[in-house]
């Protein structure tokens, strides 16, 4: 069978992307023909997750996108509105002509933050499943407006195993929603012997993951002994708000070792794993943490309720209850001879029953009783309305129709983090804010343009200020800019941290043509009137040159004569006798 998957993110440090990667790559083994679309990632490809598709025989598809989930999946710049959807247009048609090329007789989505394949899918009569691993509230409730349609696009609905199982059966029939297993496919490398015990956590520093819970439970059981070691990358505001924490209560044995691409292979026979995330659905490092046989302490979410319910082990504290947790510590650290004795007694039993053929068996025995065609509904009839084709230039201007405000650092330079975004209107008044600096650069989209009546305005005071420079051409009071990325500078230095208004007009687009046009008219005038003076000027020259070489010849006709009569032999005879006469 051919079946078309859309990921959603095209890189392995997603744990679904993990599972479903896994999931293809066992298909593809058993026969069936699968190919894969992904957002390009451009100078972020995850080099691995690509040559993992590779080695399997799996043919993967990345497409430019702004934007590869659901528009209202996070908070969106609404300068760039535009933009993203005339993208998430076009990668619903290329979705379709992947789908037509190749024969697709399946498609697959992967979490339910995708929708092109669902969409596609329907256009072109083809059945369609959903893969959920996310739970409708939380980081995710926004998707929860959108389960009426996810039915409706869905011929099956397979979600994580456990309390999003039972979950999700609030809103799916019986008949459609299945569950499965996220597959890890976990080294059976033992992990290295240690010399002394520690507390790791492993996972992206967030506040989506909590591990300052962990940290005040570290500062309540009062062990600087023992290390507390952070496995994996970090969003700098929460880590900023963990480091402030232990600062303040002067936590000398807590180390961030960031990403790391095999965190397995730092962990030792010493170590207990704590995972004190407020939700996940089916979380892949607790699952690795049971199969290796490692003590682990996790906070009772859904996810780890669910992991905890099927391999039947786990140590759970009540989330946010930090003296619990601290107990759990005490505990583990105190029998952990025994505690470890039992971890590794559960691992033997939790690898042979974590196989990928078991859990993914619900997935491939539907696979088998696949119905060709699925069911009509309206978003087919709807198809051509979702079989846009745009050009690349023209998706360009879009995303760049929107006016940046660059703010200057203490040298006068600025950076790409530096900035505020705007949606352009033709025309507006747009407060832009007040500024701590010299100089702010405004960009007026990143396409050419004319703008007119350019200016900032002092809110309190109204008080106009003028640019300074721009690297357009300013005439008759308009900006012209012939060229991509239009800039207007602004100094400032009078008015800092003054709440400032951005005033401009913008002419239609057509006016650049008619601006450029009357532009090369004069330039071509000022040219010609120049031209012809010069050539006057130079005919002028050459008259004159001509005129000038006349009298010097003359004037050597002369001075050849004066020499000529001066030594002649005449010449001296009278001169001799003018000189007797004188003596005389």
């Amino acid at each position: 069978m051919k079946i078309l998957f859309v990921s959603p993110v095209g890189a392995l440090f997603s744990g679904a992307e993990v599972a479903i990667v896994n999931l293809m790559r066992h298909l593809s083994s058993n026969g069936h023909e699968i190919y894969n679309v992904i957002p390009d990632n451009e100078t972020n490809v995850d080099k691995n997750y690509l040559e993992l598709m590779d080695s399997a025989g799996i043919k993967c598809y990345q497409l430019k996108t702004m934007k590869w989930w659901w528009y209202e999946s996070s908070v969106q710049d609404m300068s760039e509105k535009d933009a993203v959807i005339a993208y998430q247009h076009k990668n619903i048609a290329e979705v379709r002509e992947i789908i037509r090329n190749n024969n697709i007789e399946l498609v697959i989505s992967n979490t339910v933050n995708v929708f092109q394949g669902a969409i596609a899918a329907a256009c072109e009569g083809l059945p369609h499943y959903y893969i959920i691993h996310e739970f409708p509230f939380g980081e995710f409730g926004y998707y929860r407006e959108k389960i009426e349609l996810i039915d409706i696009l869905s011929d099956k609905i397979f979600a994580v195993n456990g309390e999003l199982f039972g979950e999700l059966k609030k809103y799916f029939s019986d008949t459609k929603l299945h569950s499965f297993i996220p597959f890890s496919n976990i080294s059976e490398q033992m992990i290295r012997s240690g010399k002394k015990q520690r507390i790791v956590s492993i996972g992206g520093i967030t506040e989506r993951k909590n591990q300052l819970e962990l940290i005040k439970a570290y500062h309540l059981l009062d062990r600087d002994d023992i290390e507390l070691l952070f496995i994996g990358s970090w969003d700098e505001g929460y880590k900023a708000d963990c480091d402030k924490y232990i600062e303040e209560y002067h936590l000398s044995n807590v180390t961030f070792l960031g990403f790391q691409s095999n965190p397995w292979e730092l962990i030792t026979d010493k170590d207990i794993i704590v995972f004190s995330s407020k939700l996940e659905a089916f979380p892949l490092v607790y699952v690795e943490a049971i199969i290796k046989g490692v003590p682990a302490i996790v906070s009772d979410n859904p996810g780890h309720f669910s992991v905890q319910k099927y391999f039947g082990t786990g140590e759970i504290y009540p989330l946010g209850n930090i003296e619990a947790l601290t107990n759990l510590l005490k505990r583990s650290i105190q029998d952990f001879e025994s505690i470890r004795l039992q971890a590794l007694q559960k691992s033997t039993q939790a690898r042979k029953k974590y196989t990928i053929e078991e859990t993914s068996i619900n997935i491939t025995k539907n696979l088998d009783r696949l119905v060709p065609k699925r069911t009509n509904n309206y978003i087919g009839g709807l198809s051509n309305l979702f079989n846009l084709s745009i050009a690349n230039d023209v998706l360009n201007y879009l995303k760049g129709q929107k006016i940046s405000v660059f703010i200057s650092d203490v040298n006068g330079q600025y950076g790409p983090t530096n900035v505020r975004t705007f949606p352009i209107n033709n025309s507006g008044l747009i407060e832009i804010g007040n500024f701590d600096s010299k100089q702010i650069r405004v960009d007026l989209t990143e396409n050419p343009g004319v703008y007119s009546n350019v200016c900032l305005i002092v809110k309190q005071t109204n008080q106009t200020i003028l640019p300074i420079n721009s690297n357009g051409i300013e005439k008759n009071g308009s900006f012209i800019f012939y060229d991509e990325d239009p800039q207007i500078f602004f100094d400032i230095t009078q008015f800092r941290n003054e709440e400032l208004i951005l005033n401009y007009s913008k002419e239609k687009i057509g006016t650049l043509g008619k601006k450029m046009f009357f532009l090369y008219l004069e330039e071509r005038t000022e040219y010609e009137t120049l031209k012809n003076k010069l050539f006057v000027l130079e005919k002028n020259m050459i008259e004159a040159t001509s005129e000038l070489e006349d009298v010097r010849k003359q004037y050597l006709d002369l001075e050849h004569q004066y020499h000529a009569i001066l030594n002649s032999k005449r010449w001296r005879i009278a001169t001799h006798i003018a000189k007797l006469f004188r003596r005389k």
